[in-house]
């Protein structure tokens, strides 16, 4: 006999044979979507030419022969296929599949095809039928059992068997006891448990294996407030929700563990990976052995401490003093991304919580003030205004350390104002430290290579690597140390900056004997560059440069590429000879100076100190070809 043929039959019929799958409820749902936007033939269609559309139909014959079981008769069976395939336009080969399928299911009486036939309707009305969440393989049949106020001896079949277990209200007691066993046997099999009562919970009870997921959920806490199922041998998954006090969490190394608290913190020990959120509790992870994520939201005052893991993601929403600290104890062996938005009330002035970062391949770490768009707009005539202080940021490296990014909000001055409409919430940039793991070390080479600071105050750089440093938006001041090796290993290093005002000085190791500043995008300007050690500084990019003033005290070359405007506050060192760019060269002489100069392109400014015009000229004459004589000292 025949399927009658529902979408659902149709689409599970389709998903079968050529995918090899019986889809759950997840995967339907975006099918049925497709199918009310399009119409289902047009649906297989598409899904038939994204997936199939390159393989030839023989290939496409092939797997669907194979998948409806067939053995008999199989090679007429792919010929006729391959018939019916060739004989379509390929837009609509989706379409002739499952009117295939459908003839197929009508041939249980064939001498030839029955028995496949058969056997394959009985699949498909089991996929039809089928309510679990995640793709199984087509025929798979799924038993469930229901755990009660007694004693249950749950054995599972081959398949991908259900258990389930809830709050009994009639007996004031939960079904999961501590006398219940539970083997799952072969397949994927779900341990679902739930509480209606709440801190009704208690995973150590029973014995459980053989399990491959458990997904608790609680309208308030666990017993305890604890579950430990790193004794449930075949555990791959672990998924909890939980709202009440911090719960803790352990799993074994070969469990994967979710979970959610919307009501406090929450202490993960362990897992083959950890995906952890909060709302309004501190978070602790550690022991992973992959990844972690861990997410606080109104995270205020509580602290996140990550230790441990591969690629380690924190983020952090409404904080205000509380901290994130990470591998501090055991650090990351992957990228480390940290991101933090502050909380602003008015009323007081806030510094935001300390974020600690130990070790990572690569560290980023993103903080905005949290400053809402209402917020700004009742300030502007508040007569006492108040500053958020951005979160101090420490990172060291360990020996696979090569890349820190850190992003702050820009600096903005509080403005107090109840008048005339200007008032101003103030943002203040933190403090950022950055360490390589072998910055104290005579003989070992540093690691971090690569630094980039997007808004900071004063920050601390310290690696014998180091090579590019990357700055842009508000700064303090910079103070870079290039380790402590006997002979440096870097001496070329890259300033790059975009955008970049300092209000302090940018202090270069003298170890480094060539510098090559980039000033690209937007105008940068540094109230004090201090490199001593450079002999040669190469300027480039396509944006203004202003050092208000440099100390370039062994600079003998000073070559200035760029198209944009350099403007050097300091006079040069005596030695120095300059080469000017194509945009405005605006420096300074002093008496002393005794090297060629040649401004190039552009209304250049030569500002020249000396006693006497006419040496200078005869100095001169041949290199500059821009000057302004001051008017000489009596």
């Amino acid at each position: 006999m025949a399927l009658i043929p529902t979408s659902t039959s149709v689409v599970q019929s389709f998903a079968g044979a050529l995918y090899g799958l019986q889809i759950g409820t997840v995967t339907m749902a975006a099918v049925n979507r497709d199918v009310d936007n399009l119409g289902l033939n047009a649906t297989l269609n598409a899904y038939y030419s994204y997936s199939f559309g390159a393989l030839t139909v023989s290939q496409v014959a092939e797997t669907i022969a194979t998948n409806l079981g067939i053995t008999t008769g199989k090679e007429n069976a792919v010929a006729y296929i391959v018939g019916k395939l060739s004989a379509a336009p390929a837009a609509t080969r989706g379409q002739v599949v499952a009117e295939m399928l459908q003839a197929f299911s009508s041939l249980t009486a064939d001498a030839t095809y029955g028995a496949a036939a058969t056997a394959w309707n009985t699949k498909v009305e089991a996929a039809a039928a089928y309510t679990g969440t995640a793709n199984v393989a087509v025929g798979t049949v799924v038993s469930t059992f229901a755990l009660t106020a007694g004693v249950d001896q749950i054995v599972g079949t081959t398949g991908n068997d259900t258990v389930t277990s809830s709050y009994d209200i009639s007996n004031s007691a939960h079904t999961l006891s501590g006398l219940d066993s539970i083997d799952g046997g072969a397949g994927n099999d779900t341990l679902n448990i739930t509480d209606a009562d709440g801190g009704n919970i208690d995973v150590s009870l029973p014995t459980v294996k053989n399990v491959e997921t458990v997904n608790v959920q609680t309208v308030n806490t666990l017993s305890g407030n604890a579950a430990d199922v790193s004794g449930w041998t075949g555990l791959t998954a672990a998924n909890f929700s939980v709202k009440g006090a911090t719960q803790t969490l352990t799993v074994a190394n070969t469990t994967a563990l979710t979970a959610t608290n919307t009501g406090g913190g929450l202490i993960a020990v362990g897992g083959l990976s950890q995906t952890i959120s909060t709302k309004g509790g501190a978070i602790t992870a550690s022991g992973s052995v992959g990844d972690i994520t861990a997410t606080s939201n109104a995270q205020a005052t509580n602290n996140v401490t990550v230790n441990g893991g591969t690629t380690v993601a924190v983020h952090g929403v409404d904080v205000t003093t509380g901290t994130v600290t990470v591998g501090t104890t055991t650090a990351p062996t992957g990228a480390v991304t940290v991101t933090s938005t502050g909380n602003y009330t008015d009323g007081a002035n806030v510094t935001l919580g300390a974020i600690t970062v130990k070790g990572g391949s690569t560290v980023s770490v993103t903080q905005a003030s949290g400053i809402t768009a209402a917020e700004a707009t009742a300030a502007v005539d508040d007569g006492s205004n108040f500053t958020v202080t951005q979160s101090d940021v420490d990172v060291t490296g360990t020996s696979s350390t090569t890349t820190v990014t850190v992003t702050q909000d820009a600096a903005v001055d509080e403005v107090d104002d109840d008048t005339t409409g200007i008032g101003v919430i103030g943002v203040a940039n933190g403090d950022v430290s950055i360490t390589d793991v072998n910055a104290a070390s005579a003989t070992k080479a540093g690691t971090i290579t690569d630094v980039t600071l997007n808004n900071f105050g004063q920050a601390t750089l310290n690696s014998s690597a180091l090579a590019n440093i990357n700055l842009r938006g508000t700064g303090t001041s910079v103070a870079v140390t290039q380790g402590a090796l006997t002979t440096p290993t870097t001496t070329t290093q890259a300033l790059n900056l975009n955008g970049l005002t300092t209000t302090g000085t940018v202090t270069l190791d003298t170890d480094i004997t060539t510098l090559n500043v980039s000033s690209s995008t937007t105008a940068s300007t540094i109230n004090s560059l201090v490199a001593a050690g450079a002999t040669s500084v190469n300027i480039s990019g396509d944006a203004n440069l202003t050092l208000t003033a440099q100390t370039l005290t062994a600079a003998t070359k000073i070559a200035n590429n760029s198209t944009g405007n350099v403007t050097l506050g300091s006079a040069l060192e005596a030695a120095a000879a300059y080469t000017g760019g194509t945009g405005v060269d605006t420096i300074t002489l002093a008496a002393s100076h005794a090297a060629a100069v040649t401004t190039g392109d552009g209304n250049d400014v030569v500002t020249v100190g000396v006693h006497s015009p006419l040496a200078v000229l005869s100095m001169r004459v041949l290199a500059l070809t821009h000057w302004n004589w001051p008017t000489p000292s009596p």
